[in-house]
């Protein structure tokens, strides 16, 4: 990141990648099954909390897969969303972490932030965890806990999956999906109609998602009550060893942000 204190006249840049070697940016695949190329943005998006902390979000492959049968030759694999702040004007910047709590292979991409006015950090981006035989992404959303130094939870936000049977620039060139109220994160996104007759192979809609702040604080309350008691963890203990129902969602119940309860 390039870093000026004289109104633009002298940059002096700094490494926010520094714990990942160089890697090269190629489109990632519409499906497993598909040699469709998907132009998966992937930052980075700066943005500036009203601390003064400077936050920035990207997306990277973990690696690039030579492949004849696909569209270029080559495709990005397993892209993740990465988050990384710097408290001295972008100077030093803390070790990327990952926002995805998924271990899938799956792609996520188009990372959009914002902070509001509470300091809290939200990331809002596509993914494509589930069905990956399937052209088709959902919509995750994710908050940043200071305390505990990472994203503890990744909520879905939209009900139906979204198609993306063409790739290349759908659904466009970058997403800004973030926006808040009093009480409320809204996210904006691509999303289907299943009653609108014709092509369904592509986002025939825009929806916002409106989601209660406090989602985030519910994790670990099972039953919903409000409070973290020993009934949480009798409904715990019976779904991991007495093959009761899985909490919903899932990651209320996932306390390490694993994705294994």
């Amino acid at each position: 990141i390039g870093v000026s204190i004289d109104e633009g006249n002298n940059f002096s840049y700094y490494d926010v990648n520094n714990t990942f070697d160089s890697y090269s940016q190629y489109p990632a695949r519409v499906s497993n099954q598909s040699n469709k190329s998907w132009n998966l943005y992937s930052g980075p998006e700066i943005v500036l909390g009203n601390d003064g902390v400077l936050y920035l979000v990207w997306a990277r492959p973990k690696e690039t897969i030579l492949n004849p049968d696909v569209e270029y030759g080559k495709y990005g694999y397993d892209y993740d969303i990465y988050f990384s702040y710097s408290e001295d004007r972008g100077i030093h910047w803390t070790n990327p972490l990952m926002v995805n709590n998924d271990d899938s292979g799956g792609d996520q991409g188009f990372p959009s932030m914002k902070v509001d006015e509470n300091g809290d950090v939200y990331v809002a981006f596509l993914d494509h965890r589930d069905n990956q035989d399937l052209c088709q992404y959902d919509v995750y959303l994710a908050r940043f806990n200071k305390l505990t130094n990472n994203f503890p939870s990744n909520i879905k936000v939209n009900d139906l999956s979204i198609p993306n049977y063409w790739g290349h620039r759908d659904p466009g060139d970058y997403l800004d999906m973030l926006g808040f109220g009093d009480n409320k994160i809204f996210v904006s996104h691509p999303c289907v109609n299943p009653n609108i007759p014709g092509d369904q192979t592509l986002p025939s809609d825009a929806c916002i998602a409106k989601i209660p702040k406090d989602i985030f604080d519910s994790c670990a309350d099972l039953n919903s009550d409000g409070v973290r008691d020993i009934l949480d963890v009798s409904l715990l203990i019976n779904h991991a060893f007495r093959n009761g129902p899985e909490p919903q969602p899932k990651w209320i119940g996932d306390l390490n942000a694993d994705g294994v309860i």
